[in-house]
């Protein structure tokens, strides 16, 4: 499931639709995301309790589903359709969950309204990051935190 992305690259946001269910269980089950990604960010202890999270890119709902059984207020998007029912299915009515992208405005979330960004991977897939970034910021409230893994080659 590992590519690299060589920079300027962009990918269709539907690639995920058609394997879905077997993405949830690959990433439910596989060595890197439960023992070395997942591992990384909740060390951070990230205390969502009370808080508002935006989990982007959030695939089957694991993070989403992490911070609203910790008391957090969860908004999580996907580029996926799939992924987001997937993700509905999962959770319920834990959170809200909708279909949105990192090259758009995020309009489905208020500006100055979120405490934590948490965003693992999506961003290894963006050709250009000054959308993203722009929104991520108008979304923060003060004090917010920024949970973010890039994993680039430049040079």
């Amino acid at each position: 499931m590992w590519c690299h992305i060589a920079q300027g690259t962009s990918l269709d946001p539907a690639q995920y639709d058609p394997i879905a269910t077997a993405y949830q269980e690959y990433a439910d089950t596989n060595a890197y995301k439960p023992l070395c990604e997942r591992p990384c960010t909740l060390a951070l202890r990230l205390l969502v309790n009370g808080q508002s999270v935006l989990n982007v890119a959030c695939g089957p709902g694991f993070y989403v589903a992490w911070c609203a059984q910790r008391g957090a207020t969860v908004c999580g998007f996907d580029s996926s359709p799939t992924m987001v029912k997937r993700a509905r299915s999962r959770l319920r009515s834990m959170a809200s969950l909708v279909p949105g992208s990192l090259a758009a405005p995020l309009s489905f979330v208020p500006e100055v309204s979120c405490h934590v960004v948490l965003c693992a991977l999506a961003l290894n897939y963006v050709a250009d990051l000054t959308m993203p970034l722009s929104e991520f910021a108008s979304t923060w409230r003060t004090p917010s935190f920024t949970r973010s893994r890039l994993e680039r080659r430049f040079g």
